[in-house]
């Protein structure tokens, strides 16, 4: 699914257009996957984990996140980051 009028296809747009800014890339659950920031709902969607395991491994140190208010939020990078290091966690295993 794309973007804000939930169009099956993408529009015609050059990568530089201004409307492009309009148009995201959506995951089937209306997840932002090219977004920089996610909120732990998202994370859980995107590491298709339990909120409460979203949670321990923030709580452990092994997912990064931050807070704006009484928000918590997760970086791209710090999901990838995660991801790379489990996956190194379980190739040593």
């Amino acid at each position: 699914m794309w973007g804000i009028l939930n169009s099956p296809t993408p529009p015609r747009l050059t990568p530089h257009s201004p409307a492009n800014l309009f148009w995201t890339q959506m995951n089937s659950k209306g997840v932002n996957v090219n977004s920089q920031i996610h909120t732990v709902n998202e994370a859980m969607e995107i590491l298709r984990s339990s909120r409460a395991t979203v949670y321990a491994l923030i709580n452990s140190g092994r997912l990064r996140s931050f807070k704006i208010g009484n928000r918590r939020y997760i970086r791209s990078s710090a999901i990838s980051a995660f991801i790379d290091s489990a996956e190194k966690d379980s190739a040593a295993a």
